[in-house]
C-alpha cells in the first residue's frame, strides 16, 4: 500500500513537473524561456472562441483567463503563455504592416528560431482570400466575402530579433521548404494558402529540422 502511494505522489510531482502553465512577458523571454511559472493551485483556462465571439467581437481564437485575479492582470500584457505542450501569442501585441489582429491569443509554434501563429487574414493576406472565394453581387456576395475574411485562417512568422510579422504565403513557404523538395512538391500540388494546408506543412518541416 505504501509503495503504492509513492507511486501515485512521484507521478503526481512528474506531471506537475511536466504540466506547467507558464507566462512569459515580452518575445524576448519565451526566446530566453525566462517566464513565470503558475504553482499549483493556479491555473490558466484555455477557452475556443466560437465563431459568433468573433464575429461580434473580433480578435483571436482562444481565450485565455486564470483563477487569479493578479494572474488575469499579467494575461492582459503578456506576449506568450505556454500550456502544457501548446504555446499561444496574445494578438494584441502584434501588428501586421500597422494593421491590428485584434484580441484574444492564437495558437502559436516554435520552429528553429523563428514563431508562428495562425489568424485572421489581413492586408494582402485577406486579398488572397477574396480572391480565391466565390462571391456574387450586391449585398449577399458582400457578406460572403466578409464571412470569408472573418472565419478564415492564415499564418503569419515572427522574427524574434526585430518582432516582425509577415504573412506566411506561397512565396514564404516555398521559402522554408526548400531543402525539402518532396514536402515542397506535395505543398504546392495543394494550392491553398489556408491555415489547414500551411500548418499541416510548418509541423513536417518541424518534424524533419
Amino acid at each position: 500500500m505504501k509503495k503504492y502511494i509513492m507511486l501515485l505522489l512521484c507521478c503526481f510531482a512528474l506531471y506537475d513537473a511536466v504540466a506547467q502553465d507558464i507566462i512569459y512577458h515580452s518575445l524576448k523571454d519565451f526566446m530566453n524561456n525566462k517566464g513565470d511559472t503558475l504553482e499549483s493551485p493556479q491555473r490558466l483556462f484555455v477557452e475556443k472562441r466560437t465563431k459568433n465571439q468573433i464575429m461580434l467581437t473580433g480578435g483571436a481564437d482562444y481565450k485565455i483567463t486564470s483563477n487569479r485575479v493578479s494572474i488575469n492582470r499579467q494575461l492582459k500584457s503578456a506576449y506568450m503563455v505556454r500550456q502544457h505542450d501548446d504555446c499561444f501569442v496574445n494578438c494584441k501585441k502584434l501588428r501586421f504592416n500597422k494593421l491590428r489582429f485584434g484580441g484574444c491569443y492564437a495558437s502559436a509554434m516554435l520552429i528553429t528560431d523563428k514563431i508562428y501563429f495562425s489568424a485572421i487574414p489581413l492586408g494582402v493576406a485577406a486579398m488572397r482570400v477574396v480572391e480565391e472565394t466565390p462571391h456574387g453581387l450586391g449585398a449577399l456576395g458582400d457578406a460572403i466575402t466578409t464571412s470569408a475574411v472573418t472565419t478564415s485562417r492564415v499564418y503569419y512568422e515572427i522574427d524574434p530579433t526585430t518582432g516582425r510579422v509577415e504573412f506566411v504565403g506561397k512565396e514564404k513557404m516555398e521559402q522554408l521548404l526548400k531543402k525539402h523538395p518532396e514536402l515542397l512538391k506535395n505543398y504546392l500540388s495543394e494550392d491553398n494558402e489556408e491555415a489547414t494546408t500551411t500548418g499541416k506543412y510548418l509541423l513536417k518541416l518541424k518534424e524533419q529540422i
